[in-house]
């Protein structure tokens, strides 16, 4: 997948830190430039816009991983889902819900 975006020397450069158990060193080589080809990062404030622009024709619906788990009555809510503008069936789903949905 590196290669594709013609990073493929970070490859060995990566596994060379992971076998030293580098972690950090491993964040080190990734630039915001490099993590901005798979992955979609920002703020509250703009991230549900920028993944829209993003994948705009490419998708009908989304789940965001953020690294804490905001209840569903957060404020900011609202904020990243005008993000979603013209998005069809752009909603929220708590993990309950998901496994919920699974069982039934």
């Amino acid at each position: 997948m590196l290669a594709v975006h013609g990073l493929e020397d970070l490859v060995p450069r990566l596994h060379a830190k992971s076998l030293a158990g580098d972690w950090e060193g491993m964040a080190d080589l990734i630039s915001d430039e490099t993590l901005e080809h798979f992955a979609v990062s920002g703020s509250f404030a703009i991230i549900g816009e920028r993944i829209h622009e993003r994948y705009r024709g490419l998708y009908d619906r989304t789940q965001l991983y953020p690294s804490f788990q905001p209840s569903l009555d957060d404020p900011r809510w609202p904020t990243v889902l005008a993000g979603f503008q013209g998005a069809r069936g752009a909603m929220l789903q708590s993990d309950r819900e998901r496994r919920s949905a699974w069982r039934s």
